[in-house]
Order: structure tokens, then C-alpha cells, then sequence
């Protein structure tokens, strides 16, 4: 309701109109990249911070929204990926009013060069926060946590709402891919993931390729901060989980591990995002 009665005061010239992007108080996670350090909000830019040390102590600095040159044309998520060894950052976010529902993926690497664009369309609008990467794949997850604007109307209800009827879905697809139809979707369980742990490809013993992915599972999503914390409260459980997608095949897994603990804000060293990993710090 709040968001339709601003819409229509900007239109109408009460509110001053803002530009899409460069509005928003970065405040979600931070990101590094070719010696510069990012704060995030996924509805907007990345945005630039310095930290000045000297013996005294420190201070931080906002230096501004960071477009790549004008190449960046797409909001950014809390929580894009670099690929260390190639210097490659992977970002990505999820647009719900075009297309009824897609995702921006930008390839930016070392030189910070936007080198691929590709926009992927997703079953509807939905909320992804996270997503993986491999050294040569990326991994873009179509859950069940939707946009309904009539419900947030009519109810006066928040306006994203889990459905728990529907399947959770994986396309997997190269670095610089740029055709819809080159992605390849895997159906699993009904689930939503706030953050994955790392994800990685390898070969198996016959020859075949097989993306692995880890994730903290939540089956019972709200976004009523009225209530509880979203991922982290006393009705909510989130599993440790092993997906697996055999590329060749087409075939997947999916098992929840220790489902006596409840966790999740996996960490893990920054220098092997999407190679393979053996151990996770988690709350």
C-alpha cells in the first residue's frame, strides 16, 4: 500500500522523482574486487567505500556508486562472487517487473571490463539473493518467494509471499553464455535459500560433468519482520544441504545433512569461491 501511494504522489509531482539506481543506503554485505572494497544493497549499484589507515586508527569513506564506466546497466546483489584465480566478478540481479520476472548476469573481469550481459528469464517475480558460481559456470536459482502486489493490496500484506506448492529450479549455465535456450534447468524440492555456503564442477568416474552446490534450505519463508527474523527465529529451520546437477545426464540430488542443527551466514575463504571447499564456518 505504501509503495503504490509513493508511486503516485511522484507521478503527480509531490514526491521529487529519483533516478532507477544510485539512491539507496548500501547497508546489506561488502564485496572486493581489484583492490576495491563495495557495499551492497541488491536494488542498487555497487557502492565504492575506501578505509584510511594510519596509526591512529581508521576511516571510512564513500566515494560513490561504481557503474564500471557507464558499462553496469543493472542493480547488483547483496552478494555477487569473484572468482580469485581469473579476477572475474559475477554479478547479478533480479528484476520483477520486466519480463514478469528475470535476472541480470554481467561478467566483469580483472580490468573491470563488463566481457558478457545476458538476461535470464525466471518462472516469475521472485526474490533471489543469492546464487553460485563454478570456475566456468554460473548457477542461478528460481525459487518460490514471490512478488504478489495484489495480496500486499487487498490484505495489506507483505509483499512477497512463499509458496510452498511450487518447485525450486537451477539453470546452469557457461561464464559467457547469451542464449536463453543454452541454460539448463534442474527441478528439486520446494525450498528457498537466503545464502549458499560454495559451489564447484568436477568429474565424476565416468567422464561426466557434475556441478556441486551447498546451501543453508529454509521451507517455511516469511518476510514479516513484525513477526521474526526471516531466516533466523524460533519456527524457522534452516538445513545445511548438498545439491548436485549432473550436466551430462541432466540427473540431480538433493540431501539435507545434520537436520538436528538449524544454521546459516555460512562463510568461507574468499579466495576459493567456486572451487572446491571442505570446511564452512556457520552460525
Amino acid at each position: 500500500m505504501k509503495a503504490g501511494i509513493f508511486s503516485l504522489k511522484r507521478k503527480i509531482g509531490y514526491e521529487t522523482y529519483l533516478p532507477k539506481f544510485q539512491q539507496s543506503q548500501a547497508n546489506t554485505a561488502f564485496c572486493h574486487h581489484q583492490k576495491r572494497t563495495y557495499a551492497m544493497l541488491e536494488a542498487d549499484l555497487p557502492f565504492h567505500i575506501k578505509i584510511d589507515r594510519d596509526d591512529k586508527g581508521f576511516d571510512i569513506r564513500s566515494i560513490g556508486f561504481e557503474d564500471f564506466g557507464g558499462q553496469l546497466k543493472h542493480n547488483v546483489s547483496a552478494h555477487p562472487k569473484v572468482d580469485a584465480r581469473s579476477g572475474e566478478l559475477c554479478a547479478f540481479g533480479y528484476d520483477m517487473l520486466e519480463n514478469n520476472g528475470s535476472v541480470h548476469f554481467s561478467l566483469i573481469n580483472k580490468d573491470k571490463k563488463v566481457l558478457s550481459y545476458m538476461n535470464i528469464p525466471i518462472t516469475s517475480p521472485r526474490m533471489i539473493h543469492d546464487f553460485g558460481i563454478t570456475e566456468n559456470y554460473i548457477i542461478v536459482p528460481d525459487l518460490p518467494l514471490e512478488m504478489n502486489i495484489k495480496n500486499a493490496i487487498d490484505k495489506n500484506d507483505v509483499i512477497f509471499k512463499y509458496d510452498t506448492e511450487k518447485p525450486s529450479r537451477y539453470g546452469i549455465m557457461k561464464k559467457l553464455n547469451q542464449a536463453p535456450d543454452q541454460i539448463q534447468w534442474f527441478e528439486m524440492p520446494n525450498h528457498f535459500v537466503f545464502h549458499y555456503v560454495n559451489s564447484w564442477e568436477d568429474q565424476n568416474e565416468n567422464g561426466e560433468t557434475v556441478v556441486t552446490l551447498w546451501g543453508c534450505t529454509v521451507l517455511n519463508v516469511s518476510l514479516n519482520f513484525n513477526e521474526e527474523h526471516p531466516f533466523w527465529g524460533k519456527n524457522i529451520k534452516n538445513f545445511l544441504t548438498k545439491m548436485t546437477f549432473n550436466l551430462s545426464t541432466g540427473q540431480s540430488t538433493f540431501d539435507r545433512l545434520h537436520p538436528e542443527y538449524s544454521v546459516e551466514f555460512p562463510v568461507i575463504s574468499q579466495e576459493l569461491i567456486g572451487y572446491k571447499t571442505r570446511y564452512t564456518y556457520l552460525s
